[in-house]
């Protein structure tokens, strides 16, 4: 019998989803069983292609080795690449996303490349997590303070319910422009203060709450017809790597993995399970000692999870009973290319029981298609020889086909291009979302220490207000608030107020200008805790955990973020307030550390009084209780950035901050985590407990 034209059987479809093409309509019955219409319909390369979700970040038309082309516009390379090759999804970053009309323009085009050639649609997705990781332009969208800040903002009132606000208004966002999956929210428990890759990414460091927030978040995300996914399965909340760089190992019993890092999952599962969920590439011998070989290392080496099937099949699918679509984290990142080539990876990815293997190859140029020919050939091959099952195989297309019904994307949005971009614009930019983002972030503010009640600062006209932060945006951002609130008539317009980027003084140079202060305001902003506290958190995270540590700051910076903008840590950007030629353009997290307490300490000894705002995890407080005043933590490093004459606010958190310190909003934000006690003679306690915060 002859197979139907999947296109024929894609208008089918069409028809009979037209009423239902959204997450409120089709049964599970009525998606699997037209899923499966599909599928009987399709050739093997149309279910591997289904299978590989491509990045194209930069595209380099003359192939040349370093490009810097950031691809916003879909180009008819682009077109045929995705088209012959059936892929299935296409994951965007910021290099991408520019502004509302160029994003909704260009997934446009890329969906259109799919019905043109009557082919399954895109999935779409990207990293909206709010906070540190957002890829919707922070120019126009309100990027909210993160998961740390919601749960900061929940401690201090648990009858508000900021997860599933955000969440809704993630998801609107995202479906406004086009992309259909959110790879959100991260439900990792941040249980080691040494962590660089999840920190403020976290909820928190109690598995209850993160489940709990995470639920919320999800199940809000999906019920706006964006796909969830929470992550990093099966957790990568203790760690002291960067899965970008290296290969973490967590070293977590099969006990603590079942009450800690798997408990969230687990919880959400069996109460709203999610779209999809993401693996995590750690090491998690607990769970899955055996070991597997490496390669392009040359060695045998503990699976990672991604590779893992005991962890992605035995674990999260029949254990855990999960029925969704599992996807791997990029397969680019270092711990898996350090070991693997991409066909190796991505074959070891498909046996474990992942779905999706994303960015398994790069494709930035036309030479570079012969990767994703080769990888297409060798898993054409593993079915063949019976490496890889082809039950198992079709089950998995079929799951994927299954979402993209339910996402209603085979009764494709018919409105011309033009009112689309016209109703994104009018979504994104809805003023409710942006308040929202802004009482979240004003109740999230934490304040810990307050010695006199100092702040509310009531400040007499002519104080001089010193502000140092890691990046100029940041001091930016507070100076940026007090003229705001001073146009108000809420401050007196004679404060002289004059703010610095770490790196454009040294401590000499610092002193001199905390002189002719009156208060002076230091930040830190770090994504892994400062050596100050290295011996004291080892000890604490072994004392509770009851295990051995092993714990040791990484050298390199993270690279969770590798295609965001780099804030002004590697260009000069001028400051209305305070302006110094940059020649250094960086400190490391130590030297920014120990500069932030040296200026604190000094300020102190000269009876300044004295403010440190900890800009992400907390974890750095007790680092500066000894010469502040004032602490308060804020979890988002994002300020003002200066764009010629303008410029705008990437995050809310500074001026959050700003409205604590001079009254204008009080205090209400309570610690989400545990913050160990960095006295190494006493290490068993800590310094502050999940909870504890001052009002004002």
């Amino acid at each position: 019998m002859k197979k139907l034209n999947p296109f024929i059987q894609l208008v089918m479809i069409m028809i009979s989803c037209a009423s239902f093409a959204t997450y409120a309509g089709p049964s599970e019955n009525d998606i699997s069983t037209q899923a499966r219409i599909i599928l009987a319909g399709m050739s093997l390369d149309e279910k591997i292609g289904q299978k590989l979700m491509l990045d194209f970040r930069v595209w380099c038309p003359a192939g040349e080795p370093l490009c810097l082309q950031n691809l916003t516009v879909i180009n008819p390379e682009i077109k045929q690449i995705i088209s012959q090759h059936y892929i299935g999804g296409i994951i965007l970053f910021s290099n991408n996303l520019n502004d509302v009309e160029q994003i909704t323009t260009l997934i446009d085009g890329l969906q259109q490349a799919m019905t043109d050639t009557k082919h399954l649609p895109l999935l779409i997705g990207t990293d909206q997590e709010g906070g540190i990781v957002a890829r919707l332009p922070r120019n126009v969208s309100a990027t909210f303070p993160g998961n740390m800040a919601i749960a900061a903002a929940y401690f201090g009132d648990k009858e508000k319910s900021y997860a599933t606000e955000v969440g809704k208004y993630l998801a609107r966002d995202l479906k406004a422009v086009g992309i259909n999956i959110d790879f959100a929210p991260d439900v990792d428990v941040n249980v080691n203060p040494l962590n660089p890759v999840i920190n403020v990414r976290s909820f928190s460091d109690d598995p209850g709450i993160v489940s709990e927030l995470g639920l919320e978040l999800s199940r809000a995300i999906q019920q706006e017809g964006v796909a969830a996914t929470i992550k990093h399965f099966p957790g990568h909340g203790d760690t002291v790597a960067d899965s970008h760089l290296g290969l973490p190992v967590v070293s977590h019993s099969a006990e603590q993995a079942w009450n800690i890092d798997l408990y969230p999952f687990k919880y959400i599962i069996e109460k709203n399970s999610p779209d999809l969920i993401m693996t995590a590439h750690i090491q998690y011998p607990a769970l899955d000692d055996s070991q597997i070989y490496a390669g392009k290392a040359g060695i045998s080496i503990i699976a990672p999870a991604t590779l893992s099937r005991k962890i992605q099949h035995d674990i999260l699918r029949q254990q855990l009973g999960y029925q969704g679509i599992v996807i791997s984290d990029a397969l680019n990142m270092g711990a898996i290319a350090q070991n693997f080539d991409s066909v190796d990876a991505t074959i070891k990815t498909f046996q474990a029981g992942v779905d999706i293997a994303l960015m398994p190859v790069a494709v930035t140029n036309l030479k570079e298609v012969d990767n994703l020919i080769a990888l297409i050939t060798n898993i054409k091959t593993a079915l063949s020889n019976g490496t890889l099952s082809a039950d198992e195989f079709d089950e998995s297309v079929l799951r994927i086909i299954k979402l993209k019904i339910k996402l209603g994307l085979l009764h494709p949005d018919a409105t011309p291009l033009v009112e689309k971009i016209s109703r994104a614009k009018a979504i994104i930019t809805d003023k409710e979302q942006h308040e929202l983002e802004s009482i979240l972030t004003d109740n999230a503010v934490t304040l810990v220490k307050n010695d006199n009640s100092f702040v509310p600062i009531n400040p007499s006209p002519g104080t001089r207000i010193y502000i140092l932060t890691p990046w100029q945006e940041q001091g930016d951002g507070i100076a940026t608030e007090i003229k705001i609130l001073q146009s108000e008539g809420r401050l007196p317009q004679s404060l002289q107020v004059s703010n610095a980027k770490m790196v454009t003084m040294d401590l000499a140079a610092q002193q001199r200008v905390v002189d002719n202060a009156d208060i002076v305001i230091v930040g830190n902003s770090t994504t892994k805790s400062a050596s100050l506290m290295n011996p004291a958190i080892s000890n604490f995270m072994s004392l509770s955990l009851g295990r051995e540590s092993s714990f040791q700051l990484q050298a390199n910076q993270s690279l969770v973020f590798p295609d965001m903008l780099p804030a002004d840590s590697e260009k000069v950007v001028k400051s209305p307030f305070f302006s110094l030629e940059v020649t250094n353009p960086a400190l490391t997290d130590e030297q920014t550390a120990l500069l932030a307490f040296q200026v604190l300490q000094y300020a102190k000894s000269k009876n300044k009084k004295t403010i440190f705002i900890s800009m992400l995890a907390p974890y750095d407080l007790p680092n500066y209780a000894s010469v502040s005043d004032v602490m308060l933590a804020g979890f988002d490093r994002y300020g003002y950035l200066a764009v010629g004459s303008s410029g705008y606010y990437r995050g809310p958190s500074m001026q959050a901050l700003t409205r604590v310190i001079f009254g204008v909003s009080h205090a209400r934000g309570r610690l989400p985590i545990d913050v160990p006690n960095p006295n190494p003679s006493d290490s068993k306690g800590v310094s502050y407990k999940r909870g504890d915060g001052l009002s004002t």
